[in-house]
């Protein structure tokens, strides 16, 4: 199955190994003629005798009994068979490069000969050679040349497994497939090896390819890729395949105390806090459920969410004492966020968490919605303070975040921010736990709620947005060797730089990805100056820009009809002005750095995307700009920040990036994952640039 790029959604796969060739070589070969090159895998049998490649990687350990091993567009440049020929895919106990002979045990996905065709095969065997073993199942069918084959080979049981053949992913119904029993004792399967098979050594059979990838999932019988992926969620591969919520630094845990998931009801009432580490609360925050439904079909992140009826419902967090600090004090900070759909009508009175009594409201602290879709929060005895618009609908998942700073109080929805204003705390502590869904036995709130953290602390405002625009709730990593594929619309992709190279020369990689638009090598462009390369950016490696800058030398942005330009920009200094992003010279065009923020000049004149005060060294920010028959927009970080009339593009070819023709007004930054595109993206696929791929759609 490829990666699938759909409404902003990023899917994370849970293989054990993969490796998609772009991270240098694994593999042990036994010849010059195979290994890694080009981002794959070559193999080849040769006929009439002659040598064949075998290549071998380790695993160090594995199931024995339950495991997947998948080859990714495997390519047959060449692809005929004779009696006796094969070539074989397989897991095997023995790591021999230099025959294929040695004594192993293993199960095969073997493709050969068979009445005059090329056949499907699965064996396996148990310490003995391969060759002269017969098949444990054969399916007729004809592999072809230049045709991209996705292979299985899934151990079942202790004593089943099957192979399978696929075209265009693993999803579909496969061409070929057959199944085996395992010998008795099949054990120690540690090594993928790829290896042709000539049996008497005279055969004309004669196999030669690539393949795209590898992948290996231990433990399990079926390779299930989470496809629950809520929109704008940015999910990444882990070893466990399990959604993360902390990592790399995005999100400190320092003073958590509570994190739900609400991906259960352990135990048919209890709410488990997560936090159980550090500065967590542990099992004293555990939640009491009241006729709360497990939404497994909804949920935002995870397996699950809780669905509030509006009448009954409600969940009680811990005991009052553990939630003094969130209304005891003016000096007191703290921070709440978490995934809401506001299920009720937006009227008054509604409650969505209080630690105060629902009937007196003399202490605790209250958030509810006062009227037509206004957040408020109530200090009670205190004084409150509200949000207008502040819930958007009452249908959609929304990101809420509210800080509570000595008295300042800031509402953050959807990572970003709807105001700050300075309130009184109650001079009480809370009557109740925290009560989710309800203000004690009062105000029920038709809701549903997932991925809620409480800390004793103010969250930063990139934090928050990290909560939001990085994960959905979910910190992760980013994910390994990431590569373009899957549904991503690559109509129009004409240029696209990954910044992955070494030398001076920087590849347009579009055709590579699959655009059928593509310059070609026409749109390469040369660094010249200090450019220092395989510096870790926002996808894989960037070219980090010391004063040197890139020359494209051809019309780098279309001069008619609609264009989108975007890339991936970090800056050591963001308050200097005047570096350059894009450039070119008279007529002038440009994407700089300002003293008012990151902007675009034609001849229109200059026109802003984001304010200084907003903007932080050593960030990435994702810049792109849109333009079509109604006018121009840019946008930052997937959010619209600006329209304008027209911007005409001069006619040319020198452009440059991170510089300009002369040393002047370079960058001293990190530039990654630049794009140039024969139309207007639309929105959702410019957000998806940020949100879904951070530049790049990932697998």
């Amino acid at each position: 199955m490829a990666i699938k790029y759909l409404d902003s959604k990023r899917i994370s796969f849970a293989s054990t190994f993969r490796d998609d060739f772009t991270g240098g070589d694994l593999w042990v070969d036994n010849d010059s003629a195979t290994g890694v090159s080009s981002n794959k895998l070559d193999f080849q049998m040769l006929s009439n005798g002659a040598p064949s490649t075998v290549s071998v990687h380790d695993l160090t350990s594995t199931d024995n009994e339950k495991w997947v091993l998948r080859f990714h567009s495997v390519n047959f440049s060449t692809l005929t068979a004779s009696s006796n020929s094969f070539m074989s895919f397989c897991l095997s106990s023995g790591n021999q490069t230099l025959s294929n002979n040695g004594t192993q045990s293993a199960i095969i996905h073997r493709i050969g000969y068979m009445t005059g065709d090329k056949y499907l095969y699965a064996q396996d065997i148990n310490n003995q050679a391969p060759n002269g073993v017969g098949a444990d199942g054969s399916d007729a069918y004809t592999y072809l040349i230049n045709t991209n084959y996705d292979i299985e080979i899934a151990r079942t049981s202790a004593t089943t497994y099957t192979v399978k053949s696929f075209i265009g992913g693993f999803d579909g119904t496969p061409v070929a497939s057959t199944s085996g029993t395992c010998s008795s004792g099949l054990t120690g399967l540690r090594y993928i090896k790829i290896f042709g098979d000539n049996t008497h050594g005279s055969e004309s059979g004669n196999f030669t390819g690539t393949i795209g990838k590898v992948e290996f999932f231990d433990g399990v019988i079926t390779a299930s890729y989470p496809t629950n992926v809520q929109d704008n969620s940015i999910l990444v591969e882990k070893d466990t395949g399990n959604r993360y919520w902390f990592g790399e630094n995005k999100v400190s845990t320092s003073e958590l105390k509570a994190h739900y998931n609400f991906d259960s009801i352990g135990g048919g009432t209890t709410l488990t806090n997560q936090a159980t580490t550090g500065d967590g609360l542990g099992s004293s925050a555990n939640g009491v459920n009241t006729s709360i439904t497990l939404d497994t079909t909804n949920e935002k992140l995870g397996t699950g969410a809780y669905s509030f009826n509006g009448s009954s419902s409600k969940v009680v967090l811990g005991s009052a004492s553990d939630w003094t600090f969130l209304s005891d004090a003016t000096s007191n900070t703290w921070s709440i966020a978490w995934w809401m759909i506001y299920d009720d009508t937006l009227e008054s009175g509604h409650a969505i968490m209080s630690t105060s009594d629902g009937s007196t409201q003399t202490d605790g602290m209250f958030i509810d919605n006062s009227g037509s879709g206004t957040l408020r929060l109530i200090q009670v005895d205190g004084n409150n303070g509200s949000w207008s618009s502040a819930i958007p609908d009452n249908t959609s998942w929304h990101h809420y975040a509210i800080t509570w700073n000595a008295g300042t109080v800031t509402l953050y929805v959807d990572g970003v921010s709807k105001g700050t204003q300075s309130q009184t705390a109650g001079s009480g502590t809370p009557q109740y736990g925290l009560t989710l869904g309800a203000n004690n036995d009062e105000y029920y709130t038709e809701l549903t709620l997932d991925e809620m953290g409480i800390w004793k602390r103010v969250l930063t405002t990139s934090e928050i947005s990290a909560l939001y625009n990085s994960g959905t709730g979910s910190i992760v990593t980013e994910a390994k060797s990431p590569t373009w594929t899957g549904n991503f619309d690559l109509t129009g992709l004409k240029t696209y730089y990954n910044f992955e190279q070494t030398s001076t020369t920087l590849t347009n990689m579009a055709t590579s990805v699959g655009s059928t638009d593509s310059l070609g090598s026409s749109g390469d462009a040369t660094a010249s100056g200090t450019i220092s390369t395989g510096v870790t950016g926002i996808v894989g490696n960037s070219w980090d820009f010391g004063g040197g800058k890139v020359t494209a030398s051809h019309q780098f942005i279309p001069t008619s009809g609609d264009y989108t330009f975007s890339t991936w920009v970090n800056l050591d200094d963001i308050s200097t002005a005047g570096e350059e992003i894009l450039r070119h010279e008279s007529p002038q065009f440009e994407v700089w750095r300002n003293t008012s923020g990151f902007n675009v000049m034609g001849a229109s004149g200059i026109i802003n995307i984001e304010a200084q005060s907003n903007l932080a060294n050593g960030v990435w920010y994702n810049i792109v700009l849109v333009h079509s028959s109604s006018g121009d927009i840019i946008y930052l970080n997937g959010v619209s920040k600006s329209t304008a009339d027209i911007i005409s593009v001069p006619t040319g070819t020198a452009w440059y990036l991170g510089g300009r023709a002369s040393s002047s007004e370079a960058i001293n930054g990190k530039i990654d994952e630049t794009t140039v595109w024969s139309r207007a993206l639309s929105s959702s696929e410019v957000s998806g640039l940020y949100n879904s791929g951070r530049g790049k759609i990932v697998y």
